[in-house]
């Protein structure tokens, strides 16, 4: 079996001045939270946050581009506009713990800095006088946080709160007179405040003992009481009508499913009916009829909706309504929610994705949701593909070519699986492996050549099968206590038997302290190469065929370090460059024919750069790629392939 593919050798210097081209783009991906602009009928804004950045539209959901413009992080947790009245702004917040405000509808941002610190924002809610009392309330692990200011300030507000993991809050449609909020927690906590978040009381009598995973506060009639509803973790839905006081079962048909997110729609001239909508574990429900007495009993599947919706959003004062799915990107109902159908053209959310080369140019990913995908066209189109024999998430994914065969190894948590993929693969004929420990510890597996594989697992720890996965032998590995980042194995393994690992364990000030190992015997014996200390667990690798110097690259942050033998004194030596402050490098991949060209390019965050001199100076590669980070470099044919966070696809060359 050959190690991993066979490529013509791109000269990657000759490519500096030409212009990079779309080649295509992994479409769908989760979407996390969404928001519609107040004006949304008229200007069609909306935003949406994945674990692959923000997304924008301005034509209702037809298209989406990105929109981090002023943004640090990639993963966004909460988005939200401010009520009818205060412009076009908008917040949005990072799994970095960043809140950041914008006053153009998202199309640039700014951060706001006296959030910092202050943790990550798992849900917002504006105050419905947003533009004259400036009231916005966040969510977090630790409680509820508040400012009367527009962001200016913050404090915290968790008096009265017994479980400070705040999942979901909402203010009352007549918060400015009654100063009423309520507040849904992970362990299934229901608290109301009268007086906007001062002093919180529990009032969840007849709730579940699981997560409140979602509220939503409906108005039958414009001087009616406010119903409340509530989605659950395994436990359906939930309504109360007198403000949260009392809690009741509301509808069998969702009684065990997890309710991830609910939106109402205007049913009537005067508002006194509404439709309501469930995003579940089981699709997207939705239910009529006056829910000012006994509503929201009765609740259908809809059309289209077997997609597992996690938040939902309303178009005020129409049946307008989009949908953020789990892997699958963007929906919309132009009925009020009966009927749904794919939208998002332009949303590439699959974060980071991971993406390696098949035979025949043939493109396989995977992303931190656990979907498998591959492509026979570039990178064109691509489909989806069951992992194992149940079709669990993928933790870990590693590929090889055996003549026009790609040999898949995939460990996800029900287990590890090797495969056999040639042409389009309706279907993978998967090979359940025995492991000697628990599989969903497994998310490094390699193949080296002749089928050896390896498997490190989050415990640091490694084990090599030599007959295809059917016996295993732990390997003794000197590094304890730390986590097991990387495993990279030599250009000529099959050979020197040789390979390189990254371990790191946090420090008392709170970075990392990073271990760079070189094995010897196929991993049977290691010996330290470099100690570094880095602010991220993250060290790009790149080990190129160079018999003479034995050069090993190693990347953290906008630096490069280059592990080599002097020529002089046969002794090995250190060298490093920098890259310019701010960037962060992703990926680094050294030239097919190093040993002449002495040439390394590295991803990064704001493009592709370019090494001639062994790593010692750097220039940007190629022209016209996009303003997002770039995760993963291929190289085919004559040229090169970019993939940028998310999985859109670039081909220089």
């Amino acid at each position: 079996m050959r190690g991993h593919h066979d490529i013509m050798t791109p000269n990657f210097s000759l490519l500096k001045e030409q212009a990079w081209q779309r080649q295509g783009g992994w479409a769908g991906g989760t979407v996390t939270a969404l928001a519609l602009s107040p004006a949304f009928p008229t200007d069609g804004l909306a935003l949406a946050a994945t674990p692959a950045g923000l997304f924008r539209t301005e034509d209702g959901g037809d298209s989406w581009h990105r929109a981090m413009d002023g943004i640090l992080d990639a993963h966004m947790t909460a988005v939200a506009f401010a009520p009818l009245g205060g412009g076009r702004m908008a917040f949005v917040a990072s799994e970095q713990g960043r809140l950041y405000r914008s006053e153009d509808g998202g199309a640039t941002w700014r951060e706001v800095s006296a959030w910092a610190g202050l943790g990550v924002v798992t849900a917002l809610a504006c105050s419905p006088h947003f533009p004259e009392d400036g009231t916005l309330f966040a969510a977090t692990p630790a409680g509820v946080f508040r400012t009367l200011d527009g962001g200016a300030s913050w404090e915290s507000c968790t008096f009265g709160l017994l479980d400070l993991d705040v999942l979901c809050l909402a203010c009352a449609p007549d918060f400015p007179e009654s100063q009423v909020v309520w507040a849904g927690t992970a362990q299934g906590g229901f608290y109301r405040s009268r007086n906007a978040g001062r002093a919180w009381r529990d009032a969840g009598f007849g709730l579940p003992d699981t997560a409140i995973q979602c509220l939503l506060v409906t108005q039958p009639a414009q001087d009616a009481a406010p119903v409340l509803w509530v989605g659950t973790e395994g436990h359906g839905l939930y309504v109360s009508r007198d403000g949260g006081a009392h809690w009741e079962a509301a509808g069998q048909a969702l009684a065990h499913h997890s309710v991830n997110c609910l939106a109402a729609v205007e049913g009537g001239s005067e508002g006194a009916t509404l439709r309501l909508v469930a995003g579940t574990d089981g699709g997207v429900f939705f239910s009529e009829g006056s829910f000012s007495e006994d509503g929201g009993q009765h609740w259908e599947p809809a059309d289209g909706g077997a997609f597992i919706a996690l938040s939902l959003a309303a178009a005020q004062g129409e049946p307008v309504l989009l949908a953020g799915a789990y892997q699958e990107g963007i929906f919309r109902s132009r009925d009020g929610g009966k009927r749904w159908d794919a939208a998002g053209t332009g949303l590439e959310a699959h974060a980071p994705p991971l993406v390696r080369l098949g035979p025949g140019g043939s493109l396989w990913a995977h992303d931190l949701d656990g979907e498998l995908a591959f492509s026979v066209d570039g990178g064109r189109t691509w489909r989806s593909l069951p992992a194992g024999e149940e079709g669990a998430a993928v933790q870990g994914m590693a590929v090889a070519v055996e003549g026009d065969e790609a040999i898949l190894l995939v460990a996800t948590a029900e287990g590890l699986y090797l495969g056999q993929a040639a042409g389009q693969p309706g279907a993978v004929p998967w090979q359940r492996l025995p492991v000697p420990v628990d599989p969903a510890q497994i998310h490094l597996p390699l193949i080296a050549p002749n089928l050896e594989l390896l498997v490190g697992d989050q415990g640091g720890r490694l084990h090599r099968s030599t007959d295809g996965g059917q016996t295993w032998q732990a390997l003794a590995v000197p590094w304890t206590g730390q986590g097991l980042l990387n495993l990279v194995l030599a250009p000529d393994f099959g050979h020197s038997r040789g390979c390189l690992a990254v371990t790191a364990a946090r420090n008392r000030q709170g970075n990392y302290d990073v271990q760079i190992w070189q094995g010897t015997e196929g991993g049977q014996a290691w010996q330290e190469l470099l100690g570094l200390e880095t602010e991220v667990p993250a060290v790009a690798v790149a080990w190129p065929q160079d018999p003479a110097h034995q050069s090993r690259f190693f990347a953290t942050r906008h630096r490069v370090i280059r592990l080599y033998r002097d020529a002089e004194s046969g002794e090995m030596a250190v060298s490093q460059a920098f890259l310019q402050e701010g960037l962060q490098i992703t990926r680094l991949l050294p030239s097919p024919a190093y040993q002449a060209a002495r040439t390394v390019l590295a991803a990064t965050s704001q493009g592709v750069f370019i090494s001639t001199d062994d790593g010692t100076t750097w220039a940007p590669l190629g022209q016209g790629l996009p303003a997002c980070p770039v995760v993963e470099l291929l190289p085919v044919d004559t040229g090169l392939l970019a993939v940028t966070l998310g999985g859109g696809l670039w081909r220089l060359g």
